[in-house]
């Protein structure tokens, strides 16, 4: 059977597409109109919120983007202790 091996896998991938999608919205790639956390820091930076003080423009989509990718991964690596045989414990 494969989906115990791709499952895990397919959810430890997860984060690194979120931090794609926020990449390209900073960039300026991304759709305009849904606010996202990369959005949000585009739109922070171009505001200038740390020069302005504003830190939470910056502090919260960030801390949010980094917890959002360490529950995915922990995730993902609990998922696969689970399913991978070689893993396990005795």
């Amino acid at each position: 059977m494969v989906l115990p091996v791709l499952l895990p896998q397919f959810v430890t991938l997860i984060p690194s597409f979120v931090f794609l999608e926020a990449t390209l919205d900073i960039v300026g790639l991304g759709d305009p109109l849904l606010p996202t956390w990369g959005k949000v820091l585009d739109d922070a930076y171009r505001a200038g919120a740390l020069f302005g003080g504003y830190y939470y423009w910056v502090l919260q989509p960030a801390a949010l983007l980094m917890l959002s990718g360490l529950g995915f991964a922990m995730l993902g690596f609990a998922l696969d202790r689970v399913f991978n045989p070689r893993l396990r414990e005795l």
